[in-house]
């Protein structure tokens, strides 16, 4: 037997039964007959190859094999549930937009594939992108997040994620290569006097 190939009602019956003790409670809880909640332990326990519950003067009383089993199917149930749960608040969004500070250069380089991905899913939701003072947007608390390629903000404190990193990659004439005696890889130390052209996104 495959976990995979099991359906999870028969597991949501089966935590309902575990908690409830009774079938005819766990039928209703499960929305079906009491005949119906009983196929389907019976088909749990055939898939398991175990006896999850008996019969008492009382009801139906977990074995110890079902208790064992019960903690780990219902954690995984809420989660799933939850996540369902998530899901079906955001697409009764029905239109959304979410306001990001940042570079073209970072825009096109590292995000424009993972937006157009997040887009195609959740059609209800588009992005506006500022790059001319975000972060004075930011401080206004008119974004949603701001990506940058560092952070220091003076006055203001953030909680920061890093996404990802880059080695930053130095461009020089033959000349200046030739005149410096440049190595293979440079420390800023090696050319903060230095007259040079870099992106203001840097």
């Amino acid at each position: 037997m495959e976990i995979s190939h099991t359906n999870w009602n028969l597991y949501r019956n089966f935590v309902l039964l575990c908690e409830t003790q009774n079938m005819h409670k766990a039928a209703e809880l499960c929305g079906i007959t009491r005949s119906g909640i009983s196929h389907n332990i019976t088909e749990l326990e055939r898939q398991l190859g175990k006896n999850l519950f008996i019969t008492s003067t009382k009801g139906v009383e977990p074995t110890s094999e079902a208790m064992s089993l019960y903690p780990s199917i219902k954690s995984a149930i809420s989660i799933i549930t939850d996540a369902e749960n998530g899901l079906e608040v955001f697409n009764e969004i029905s239109e959304a937009i979410i306001k990001i500070g940042v570079a073209p250069s970072i825009l096109n380089a590292k995000l424009s594939k993972y937006i157009a991905q997040f887009t195609r899913q959740y059609k209800n939701v588009s992005f506006v992108f500022f790059d001319r003072n975000s972060l004075d947007l930011l401080n206004q608390k008119k974004l949603d997040f701001h990506i940058r390629s560092e952070f220091v903000v003076k006055g203001h404190e953030y909680k920061t994620i890093d996404l990802f990193t880059d080695e930053l990659v130095f461009i020089a004439s033959q000349n200046f290569v030739k005149e410096h005696k440049l190595k293979t890889k440079l420390s800023f130390d090696e050319i903060k006097n230095e007259k040079i052209i870099a992106s203001q996104y840097i």
